[in-house]
């Protein structure tokens, strides 16, 4: 799927690219998705698709980790990307 239209309006500080920065934001719980890029190398993604599951995130594939590197606000491509939860209370 392309980066849809719902996840244009997700500011950029709620978004966190690349596999070890979306696993310690998993460890910290405050990830509501995950991004996978569906050409990014499988063992780069084991652990973050391992980890989502265990922790029943929600999974959503891009096209390429140069679609999901653009969406991030980045030059480069991502494997992964986490779509942080709201602030409590703003």
């Amino acid at each position: 799927m392309m980066v849809g239209s719902m996840y244009s309006q997700v500011p950029k500080k709620y978004k966190v690219p690349g596999a070890k920065a979306v696993l310690k934001a998993m460890d910290k719980g405050i990830v509501a998705q995950v991004l996978v890029a569906e050409d990014a190398e499988a063992h780069v993604l084991a652990g973050v698709l391992a980890r989502a599951k265990a922790l029943d995130i929600e999974i959503n594939w891009v096209s390429s980790m140069k679609q999901l590197g653009e969406y991030c606000g980045i030059n480069v491509g991502a494997s992964c990307c986490a779509i942080l939860k709201p602030e409590k209370g703003g």
